[in-house]
C-alpha cells in the first residue's frame, strides 16, 4: 500500500478543493491533533473514537491539508498506542490506515512534509530502514526541514534506524535535526530520545549534545537527570542525588 502513495500524488488534479465550511467531527479531530503535536496525551479509546467519527463524516474527494494532516497525527497515535498495548492486530489495522492517509495527503499536496517523513515512518515499521525510507525522509527535509512534527519524527525514525546508517548523509542530517531542537529549546523531547535509547543511539546523541552551548548542555542534563536518568557533557556541572533516591 506504501507503494501507491507515488502514483497517487500523480493524480492530484482529480482532486477538488472544499469550500470552507464547519463539520464538527473535523474540528475535534483538527483539536485533538494539534494537542498531540503540542505533547498532549489521548487514551487509546478516545482516539478510536475520534477515528471513528472521521471515518463516518470524510468525504474522499475532498483535498483539505489541514483535516489530512489531523489524519495522520491521529493515526500514527493510535498506531503507537495499540502496539503499547500489545495489540498487533489493531496496530497492523491502524498502520493501514495511516498509509492511506498519507496517500490521499500526498495526492492533496504533494509538498506536505508531514506526510512525507510519516511514508517513511510506515515504511520503516512495515520494511525496516531501507533506500526507500531514505528517500522518503530526504523529500520531507526538501519540503519542510523545520517543520516541529516532521523535525521530531526524523530524530526518532533515524535514531532507531542507526546502526543501519551506512550513509554519511543519514548521519550527518541526524545530527542537524538534533541540532535544530536543541536551538529550539526542546529539551523535553530531547531527554525523551535519550532515555527511550540505548548505546550506539546514546553515544551519538551525547556527541552531538557536547556540541551545544553550555546553556544548552546544562538544560539537556538537567532535563534527562528530571527523567530518572544522569548524563556526562562536558561543560553541564555535575548533579547531586535525586531527592526521591
Amino acid at each position: 500500500m506504501v507503494a501507491l502513495a507515488l502514483v497517487v500524488v500523480f493524480a492530484a488534479w482529480g482532486w477538488r478543493v472544499a469550500p470552507i465550511t464547519i463539520n464538527e467531527d473535523r474540528l475535534v479531530a483538527n483539536l485533538v491533533a494539534k494537542g498531540l503535536l503540542d505533547g498532549g496525551t489521548y487514551s487509546a479509546g478516545d482516539l478510536v473514537k475520534v477515528d471513528e467519527a472521521l471515518r463516518a463524516s470524510r468525504d474522499e474527494a475532498l483535498c483539505i491539508p489541514l483535516d489530512l494532516r489531523s489524519e495522520i497525527v491521529i493515526r500514527l497515535a493510535l498506531v503507537e498506542a495499540q502496539i503499547g498495548l500489545g495489540d498487533g492486530a489493531a496496530a497492523e489495522r491502524y498502520l493501514g490506515a495511516a498509509e492511506a492517509s498519507v496517500a490521499r495527503a500526498l495526492a492533496c499536496d504533494p509538498n506536505m512534509s508531514m506526510a512525507w517523513i510519516a511514508l517513511a515512518w510506515t515504511e520503516f515499521a512495515r520494511t525496516d530502514f531501507t533506500p526507500r525510507a531514505a528517500d522518503f525522509i530526504r523529500m520531507s527535509m526538501k519540503t519542510g526541514p523545520y517543520e516541529g512534527f516532521s523535525v521530531g519524527r526524523r530524530v526518532q525514525l533515524l535514531l532507531d534506524a542507526l546502526p543501519k546508517l551506512t550513509d554519511q548523509d543519514m548521519r550527518d542530517l541526524l545530527a542537524d535535526q538534533i541540532r535544530v531542537l536543541m536551538n529550539n529549546e526542546l529539551y523535553t523531547l530531547l531527554a525523551f530520545n535519550y532515555v527511550r535509547s540505548e548505546d550506539p543511539e546514546r553515544r551519538f546523541l551525547a556527541d552531538v549534545f557536547a556540541t551545544g552551548s553550555e546553556v544548552q548542555q546544562t538544560k539537556i542534563a538537567a532535563a534527562v537527570w528530571r527523567s530518572g536518568e544522569d548524563i556526562e557533557l562536558p561543560l553541564a556541572p555535575a548533579r547531586g542525588s535525586r531527592p526521591w533516591n
